[in-house]
């Protein structure tokens, strides 16, 4: 799924990072997941991701 997002940033430069990762949390928060406990968890860890991501991207 990564490299789809990848590709929308390339392909439509009109969309930032904050829509992006809009979608990101949308693909969890509208996914087939029944259980809301995989979800909260699914949720956390991509918080934590991209905290990670963006401490090392603003590194750079």
């Amino acid at each position: 799924m990564t490299e789809q997002y990848v590709l929308l940033a390339k392909r439509y430069p009109d969309v930032n990072y904050e829509t992006i990762k809009k979608y990101v949390y949308n693909s969890i928060n509208y996914s087939f997941i029944q259980d809301p406990s995989v979800k909260k968890q699914l949720l956390k860890d991509l918080d934590t991701r991209f905290k990670t991501f963006e401490a090392n991207f603003s590194k750079n």
